[in-house]
């Protein structure tokens, strides 16, 4: 009988899992009819979408690719602006460059937030490419999480089985 509330946590545990990686799909087309793949970069603001198995269906349903957002603006002012930096997104009038040293060597001045070339803070490319998202790492997060608790639920009954282990 006191293995039934571990079976059925374990079974909980597994089912939360297991429904995580299903609930989503691989590509979301918005109300908008943007085709956003999984990973890209609004995928996860995405609330209300149809469904799609891959790009390819999503785009001959009438859906459009997402337009990749440059890696540094240059705003009228000058400034010069990297993903996922300052005022990246509230920047709305400016010319597109592939890097900031492009930026930099076109006139442009880096932002006040910005780190330098040669800072340890300074993105890498990947991190540039995907925007900056780690779903993994919040995906990861949720399973230690939920081990813990499940580590947590099964502390009395494991030290109650050592105690008797130790007394045999």
């Amino acid at each position: 009988m006191r293995r039934c509330p571990i079976t059925i946590t374990l079974l909980l545990l597994a089912t939360c899992i297991c429904a995580q990686g299903a609930a989503e799909p691989a590509v979301k087309k918005s109300e908008s009819g943007i085709c956003h793949a999984r990973g890209a970069g609004n995928y996860a603001q995405t609330k209300k979408f149809e469904s799609f198995d891959s790009m390819e269906s999503c785009l001959a349903s009438g859906g459009r690719r997402a337009i990749a957002a440059p890696p540094v603006k240059k705003s009228r002012q000058g400034v010069c602006h990297e993903r996922g930096m300052g005022s990246y997104e509230q920047t709305r009038d400016f010319e597109p460059y592939e890097s900031m040293e492009a930026c930099v060597a076109a006139g442009g001045r880096r932002a006040a937030n910005a780190p330098a070339a040669d800072s340890p803070l300074r993105k890498t490319s990947s991190d540039a490419a995907t925007g900056g998202s780690n779903e993994w790492l919040k995906k990861g997060g949720l399973i230690a999480g939920m081990l813990a608790l499940v580590g947590f639920m099964l502390r009395g009954p494991l030290k109650q089985w050592l105690k008797r282990r130790a007394q045999s």
